[in-house]
This record gives C-alpha cells, structure tokens and sequence, in this order.
C-alpha cells in the first residue's frame, strides 16, 4: 500500500480506490494547417517527437472556440478562443463546457465558380480574390461530466 521507489505509490493518498485501474500513457496531438508539398492547404497532424502526417488536403483555415459558462449556471453563455480574458487562468478553465471546431475547406483548382464566391467564417464575411469553392463546416463537442 505504501508502494516503494521514489516518489512512491500509496493508494490511499489517492482518495478513491483504483483496484482494476489501468495506466495509460500520455500521448501529445498537434493539429495545424500548412501546404502540403502539392502547395494545397492541408491539416496536419504531429503526435509527441514522431514526424508530421499529413491527414486531408483542401482545409484552408481551423478554428477552436471554447463555451464558457460565466455565471456559473451550468449554462454556456459565450464562445472564446484559449487566451481571451475568459480564459486567462487555470481556475477559469474549469468553465469550459464544449469546444467548437470550424474548418475552411477550399477546392483544388481555381476558376471553379463564375465569380469569386462570398462565405461567412470565424464571424466574418468574406469575399476572396480568387474563384475556388469554399465550404465550412462547424461541429460543437460539449466537453464530457461538464454539461447539464
């Protein structure tokens, strides 16, 4: 129960019995937006010290917003990405509720549409110079035991 080596390992300090526990290792996943060799945009992702894997072609731009709940209600009342007075703090990130993901996909080829098309993204309208296909997509993830 004391456990040997240092720092040790006591079950008891704990605070909860883990008998039939499982030790999983922690792993480390970078996501990001870069071109690929192709000179496309694409999303990226880097796991720990291992190389960069390339994992869909055509993302243009990603964007991570967090719910807040402000007021303690259990409720989120606003959506702001990690470094806003909101989330300036440790204790204040114990109020995030779900996490928002949006991405820009654009099309390969230029000259796809008739004129450049205009879209809404990350809060803006947007009308590009060129005349590529652009779609988003957006999917909310309430952050598990955190929603009422």
């Amino acid at each position: 129960n004391t456990g040997t080596g240092t720092p040790g390992n006591a079950t008891k300090d704990m605070g909860a019995c883990f008998v039939g526990g499982e030790i999983v290792g922690i792993s480390a996943k970078s996501y990001y937006i870069r071109n690929n060799p192709a000179g496309v945009p694409a999303l990226y992702r880097k796991t720990g010290p291992s190389t960069v894997e390339e994992l869909v072609d055509g993302i243009q731009d990603m964007q991570i917003e967090y719910g807040v709940d402000t007021d303690g209600n259990g409720s989120i009342d606003a959506y702001v990405v990690a470094g806003h007075a909101s989330l300036d703090s440790a204790d204040e990130w114990k109020n995030v509720r779900s996490v928002r993901i949006s991405l820009l996909l654009v099309s390969r080829e230029d000259n796809v549409t008739d004129a450049p098309q205009r879209y809404v993204y990350n809060g803006s309208t947007v009308t590009p110079s060129d005349r590529r296909l652009r779609y988003v997509f957006t999917s909310t993830i309430g952050v598990r035991n955190r929603l009422q």
